[in-house]
C-alpha cells in the first residue's frame, strides 16, 4: 500500500490504463477511474464495525499479483486498515494459500531433510569404523547436519501449515526458528575452530583465538536473532530490504573476520 506517490500535476496513477489492473477508489469530485468495469468504489463510511468485503476473485486472471493504495487527492488524508487473504484455487477444488513459486516447498524441503539424514547415518558410520582418527570437532560436525535435518524438517511444517491454513502457528514457527539459530551458532563456531586448528593441530585455543571467539561468537548470536525478527516482518516495511541486506553483510563479516588472519 503506498500513498505518497510522485506524480506529474494533473495526473493521477488511477487514470493509467492497464488491462491486468483492478482499481478500489473512494468517491472523489476529482478523478474518475478510465476502466470503470475494473473500477469498484469503496463506501466513504467504512468501520470496524460496519467493513466492507471486496472478493475479486472473478476478475483475476493468472499470474504474479500486487496490491497498491493510492491517494491522488493532495489534502486527503487517509488512514485504514486492510486485510488481504489471497489463495490459489487447484483443479481439485482445494484451496493453497501459498504462491505459485512456493507451492512445493514443503515437499522440498521434506526431501532435503531426508537427503541430511541419509548423510547423517553416513557420517556416524563413518565416525564409528574410524574410531581411531576421532576428534572432538567431527561429533560438533555431526551435531551441525544432524540440527541442519531437524530445521528442514521443522520449515516444511511451517510452509505446510501456511499451505493449508493460510496464517502462521506458533507450534510450527517456535521450533523451526529455535533449531534455526541453534543451527547458524554450530555452524558458525565449527568454522571458528577449524579456521583456528582446534582438535586435530592443537588440542586448546590460544589467546588469540579465545580473543576472536568472545568478540565474533555472540556477535554471530545477535545477528542470527535479527535475521530471524526481520524475517518475521512484513515486506512491504520501507525499511525491511535495509536491514536484512545489513544483517546479510554483518553475517558475512563475522564469517572474514574468523578465516582472515
Amino acid at each position: 500500500l503506498e500513498q505518497n506517490v510522485r506524480y506529474d500535476p494533473g495526473t493521477c496513477f488511477a487514470q493509467w490504463k492497464r488491462p491486468d489492473r483492478i482499481a478500489m477508489v473512494m468517491p472523489s469530485y476529482n478523478w474518475t477511474i478510465a476502466e470503470k468495469k475494473r473500477e469498484i468504489l469503496l463506501r466513504p463510511n467504512i468501520t470496524a464495525e460496519r467493513p466492507q468485503r471486496i472478493d475479486v476473485s472473478d476478475a483475476l486472471h493468472e499470474g504474479f499479483l500486487a496490491l497498491f493504495f493510492f491517494n491522488c487527492n493532495d489534502d486527503l488524508k487517509v488512514s485504514f486498515d486492510v486485510q488481504v487473504i489471497e489463495y490459489n484455487r487447484h483443479y481439485d477444488g482445494s484451496t493453497d494459500y501459498l504462491s505459485l513459486g512456493k507451492s512445493n516447498l514443503p515437499y522440498v524441503f521434506g526431501a532435503f531433510f531426508g537427503v541430511h539424514l541419509v548423510i547423517l547415518l553416513l557420517w556416524i558410520h563413518t565416525l564409528v569404523a574410524n574410531r581411531q582418527f576421532l576428534n572432538k570437532i567431527h561429533y560438533l560436525m555431526a551435531a551441525l547436519v544432524a540440527l541442519k535435518a531437524v530445521s528442514l524438517f521443522f520449515e516444511a511444517v511451517q510452509y505446510q501449515v501456511i499451505k493449508v491454513h493460510g496464517t502462521h502457528m506458533l507450534s510450527a514457527d517456535l521450533p523451526y526458528y529455535f533449531f534455526l539459530t541453534i543451527k547458524g551458532i554450530v555452524l558458525f563456531l565449527v568454522i571458528l575452530l577449524i579456521g583456528t586448528g582446534w582438535s586435530f593441530l592443537k588440542p586448546f585455543l590460544g589467546e588469540k583465538d579465545k580473543r576472536i571467539l568472545m568478540a565474533v561468537l555472540p556477535l554471530q548470536v545477535v545477528v542470527n536473532f535479527a535475521m530471524i525478527v526481520v524475517d518475521t516482518l512484513n515486506e512491504g516495511n520501507s525499511s525491511w530490504s535495509t536491514w536484512r541486506d545489513m544483517l546479510r553483510i554483518l553475517d558475512i563479516v563475522c564469517c572474514c573476520a574468523v578465516l582472515l588472519p
